[in-house]
């Protein structure tokens, strides 16, 4: 019997679209909450941020690429939605170079779905390059550092009956994930020339949380 042609716009058919799945970090220098989370005005009108992509399943433009993780590091004024942040993308070195394309397409925005609100709140790609992304999970906890330029832990918000705090269905939560998992961290470390950004702080915003887009 013959097969029926492969349909170019099925996100499912290799080379098309995307399906990933994992956890998040995401840390800032804004206290916790990052009002961010529900497109409101960051503290002081401006958010120097990180969000990392642990990828534990999927692929991206028909590659392979559990396994592997995505940070970016970004600052903006005003609102997120609509703001033109200054990001820079960096990508697990140990992806290979068809895999890193994949990714930076994805994570960008440019592939489109769900992670399309990447691209329209992208005002300049400054860099983009592999990295080591050393992540740890613990639990509800997570521990990120990548080649000493920028490290975060969170330690989540537990709330009376001993859970943890989670924030769901905010306003990003197509583009971050949902429910995340509100806590703090102990330090907030950001030393990136091409962002022109270098920041120490801590007890600030760090949240974690699962993703799962279909594109």
């Amino acid at each position: 019997m013959e097969s029926m042609p492969q349909n170019p716009n099925d996100p499912t058919s290799p080379g098309a679209g995307y399906r990933l799945v994992g956890r998040f970090l995401e840390a800032c220098d804004c206290n916790a909450i990052c009002p961010c989370w529900v497109d409101e005005v960051p503290d002081d009108d401006e958010c120097t941020g990180l969000f990392v992509w642990d990828i534990t399943a999927g692929e991206a433009l028909g590659h392979d690429v559990a396994g592997l993780r995505v940070a970016s590091v970004s600052f903006h004024q005003g609102r997120r939605r609509g703001s033109r942040q200054n990001v820079v993308l960096l990508v697990d070195e140990r992806a290979a170079d068809h895999q890193r394309d994949a990714l930076v397409d994805v994570f960008t925005g440019r592939s489109g779905g769900p992670l399309a609100g990447l691209a329209e709140m992208l005002g300049a790609l400054v860099a983009q390059r592999s990295a080591k992304i050393d992540l740890t999970w613990d639990g509800e906890s997570a521990t990120v550092d990548i080649e000493g330029a920028v490290a975060t832990a969170s330690t989540p918000k537990l709330g009376p009956s001993g859970r943890a705090t989670t924030l769901v269905d905010p306003p990003v939560a197509d583009v971050f994930g949902t429910p995340a998992v509100v806590g703090v961290s102990d330090r907030f470390r950001v030393e990136l020339p091409e962002l022109e950004a270098s920041i120490d702080v801590t007890g600030r915003s760090a949240n974690v949380g699962w993703f799962s887009y279909t594109g």
